[in-house]
């Protein structure tokens, strides 16, 4: 009689205590916070259902009550259960809407809310899915996982929410009303939309300037987002509010893990070939990767753990991994910008926006945004549009920087160094392209090949480095002779041999500027190494382009007539026989 004594009055006790602490809903109610009024059971295995969480509640099985700000959980692969109680300040509450929405809770982690309710005179509880989860539709279209409380809750019993799944509960559960949630549902999928479809739009043209500019850096980026955005979209379940049955099959099938693995190979790819690590630093090529191929063995592996505390730390290493991938790739993305590179100035600050995202994720920071609180992965979502628009920028930059320095290569394998004049393999490509144009009935190519006269004999006397200043000064005049002329071009074929190639209207105008070229040089004086001015002339030979000429055909007959030019004297300019 005693122990029983006992027992009643412990019962009564924990009741009491509980419904001491129960929240209080008035009619200005529209968001309560109800951390303070849960309790949390301890862990148990004869907790199956509302009825022995209940005994085990009248039993003193109290591990936690009273939470400040979160409701959380910890890391267990057992069901937790938690309990609260609801009371109105008049019964005409009870009957209007209500919604319990848990503010952000990742689809992995799986809540369902046992109602107390009178079936037919007989005490009973309704288990509730939330909205994103159950087979009813929300009719708010909620980016949360909200519960819709029904009319006919019995106050006089607590309500049981029972917490499942691979990840830990740790959320801000609201009682609000109906309008109120509404309201901020409202707020939550038109920035969350504006947000997704600024992401989605970015990747979009990142793909179509991948199909113009034929950049497979483009394309990796392309490939990092989409994975990014689908591991975001699985861990906060956004597929589920997209559509459901697609969302739940979507999930049955690919888990976070393996998406968060292929997201960081896909971002590791994209840095290498960005960056050309296999160009600028090999060493920290391979590290990226092979720390990001070990990102993704952990992700294939979780498809081996059946244990959900293990699939936990698995998750939390493969942040681990991607941020040391990271940071092997600050170094030579510092290095790149120390040397002028103004392209890794915004990829450093794209993915230190991301970073912070992720981090602000990690610790559970819940934003908040026009007096409405977000899910947590709304710092990831937020973070990757700015390194979205970062990136898109950092990859314009690198292309025109890539495009620069192709120029640059281009035209020093096409440039002789001593004069600035074109190369004699250019020459030759040019000539090609020339005798297969068809013939201009008013303008016509003439092509004319200089010679040093006595220029050996002079290097003997005075030296290389003053012959390389006579030559030097040689390709600065018919530079200055032709620049005018976007078509004409002036070559360096041999040592002390020149050409030009003139698209000019007449025979007379081709010798007008060979002859100008040849008046100039014997002008300007040439100075040795003691000092004294010296001077040299050119000897030269034109021909027209015909229409039976290939390139072979035409040089031929401009060095006759240049054989010729030597023949009479040298200094002078000479003309293809066969035009005279």
């Amino acid at each position: 009689m005693l122990v029983f004594s006992v027992f009643c009055s412990l019962v009564l006790s924990v009741e009491t205590a509980l419904a001491s602490d129960s929240l209080q809903v008035s009619s200005d109610s529209d968001n309560i916070a109800i951390a303070p009024f849960v309790t949390l059971l301890k862990q148990n295995d004869a907790v199956t259902d509302p009825a022995s969480a209940q005994g085990a509640l009248n039993r003193g099985l109290i591990a936690q009550s009273g939470f400040t700000d979160l409701v959380k959980t910890t890391k267990s692969n057992e069901t937790q259960w938690l309990a609260f109680r609801v009371s109105f300040e008049d019964d005409a509450l009870r009957h209007r809407s209500w919604v319990l929405s848990t503010q952000d809770v990742m689809h992995l982690t799986r809540i369902i809310l046992h109602v107390p309710v009178v079936v037919e005179g007989q005490a009973d509880y309704r288990a509730l899915e939330d909205t994103l989860h159950g087979p009813v539709a929300s009719t708010q279209g909620t980016t949360m996982s909200n519960f819709l409380i029904p009319e006919d809750i019995d106050t006089g019993r607590p309500l049981w929410l029972e917490v499942s799944g691979k990840l830990p509960l740790g959320a801000t559960l609201l009682w609000q009303s109906a309008h109120a949630s509404a309201q901020q549902t409202s707020v939550r999928v038109a920035l969350i939309s504006l947000l997704v479809g600024s992401v989605l739009g970015l990747i979009g043209y990142n793909l179509v300037l991948y199909f113009f500019l034929r950049d497979k850096a483009y394309l990796l980026y392309v490939a990092y987002a989409t994975g990014m955005v689908l591991w975001l979209s699985q861990v906060l379940g956004y597929m589920l509010f997209l559509n459901k049955p697609f969302g739940l099959a979507y999930y049955s099938l690919v888990t976070p893990n393996l998406s968060a693995g292929l997201a960081n190979m896909a971002g590791a790819l994209f840095t290498f070939v960005f960056l050309r690590l296999h160009l600028q630093n090999q060493w920290q090529g391979r590290m990226v990767l092979v720390v990001s191929g070990s990102n993704l063995l952990l992700g294939v592996a979780s498809y081996g753990v059946s244990d959900e505390l293990t699939f936990v730390l698995l998750h939390q290493l493969q942040y681990v991994l991607a941020g040391l991938a990271a940071l092997i790739v600050v170094v030579p993305t510092i290095q790149l910008a120390v040397k002028g590179y103004r392209f890794a100035l915004p990829f450093v600050l794209a993915w230190g926006s991301l970073g912070v995202g992720i981090i602000l994720l990690s610790l559970g920071f819940q934003p908040r945004i026009l007096g409405v609180e977000f899910p947590k992965g709304m710092n990831v979502l937020i973070a990757m549009a700015i390194e979205m628009v970062l990136m898109s920028y950092a990859l314009g930059l690198r292309f025109q920087s890539i495009r620069k320095e192709n120029h640059k290569l281009d035209k020093l394998s096409k440039t002789d160094a001593l004069t600035g004049l074109y190369n004699q393999r250019y020459y030759h490509d040019r000539l090609n392209e020339v005798v297969i144009q068809p013939l201009d009935d008013e303008e016509v190519w003439a092509c004319a090949i200089l010679d040093v006269d006595h220029f050996k004999a002079f290097n003997d006397q005075h030296g290389h480095l003053t012959g390389d200043r006579v030559l030097a000064q040689l390709g600065r005049i018919i530079q200055h002779n032709i620049r005018d002329r976007d078509r004409d071009q002036g070559f360096r074929i041999g040592g002390e041999e020149f050409s030009l190639l003139l698209k000019v209207r007449s025979l007379e105008e081709a010798t007008g500027i060979v002859e100008r070229v040849c008046a100039h040089f014997s002008r300007v004086e040439v100075h040795n190494e003691q000092g004294q001015p010296l001077r040299c002339s050119l000897s030269a030979g034109i021909t027209l382009l015909k229409s039976a000429d290939e390139k072979d055909t035409l040089i031929h007959r401009a060095d006759q007539a240049l054989y010729r030019a030597k023949s009479q004297g040298r200094d002078r300019v000479v003309v293809d026989a066969e035009l005279v």
